[in-house]
């Protein structure tokens, strides 16, 4: 649960950069909205998610901006080609030979019973790039949809992801 002083405090720093911004820091009923948008963010990840915010944005940030930088600094998400070279690699080394590896990201598990282990232990050079696209376009929908339960903290988005895959719980159990 976000402090209302750390609230307060983010607020009137961010004012200091952009007028929007304290213009709604000035208005008890925006500030409360604002605040009841957020509250469901811990401490730390808000701050943290300001800071990105006041490092990288040249215009003023909307709260759904402050949830999105709050959300992916605290869990950086891999990216597709990321996770496809990690794929690629176990692949070299051979690690696909009794069946498929299980990985910590659960994206990339999702995105892989796409696809028979035989299919990528024999990759060839015709059919990679076709695979490598496939691999991209699914694992691409899982991410989004992951980040979109994590910035709406919407439960039945929340519900669905955990039955596909195992959406990873956010600090505090939210």
């Amino acid at each position: 649960m976000l402090d209302k002083k750390i609230f307060a405090q983010a607020m009137a720093g961010m004012g200091s950069v952009w007028k929007e911004i304290q213009a709604v820091a000035d208005d008890e009923f925006a500030s409360a909205l604002w605040y009841r948008t957020l509250s469901d963010l811990d401490n730390e990840s808000f701050k943290d998610g300001v800071v990105h915010i006041m490092k990288t944005f040249h215009f003023a940030p909307r709260p759904a901006d402050i949830r999105e930088a709050a959300l992916i600094s605290t869990k950086p998400l891999l990216g597709a080609e990321e996770a496809w070279g990690i794929v690629v690699n176990d692949i070299r080394r051979g690690n696909f030979y009794f069946g498929t590896p299980n990985y910590p990201d659960w994206k990339i598990n999702k995105t892989l019973e796409s696809f028979n282990p035989l299919e990528l232990r024999d990759m060839t050079s015709e059919n990679r790039p076709i695979i490598r696209a496939q691999f991209i376009k699914i694992y691409n929908q899982y991410k989004d949809r992951e980040k979109e339960a994590l910035v709406t903290n919407d439960p039945k988005l929340k519900a669905l992801l955990d039955s596909i895959g195992g959406l990873p719980k956010l600090e505090g159990g939210k």
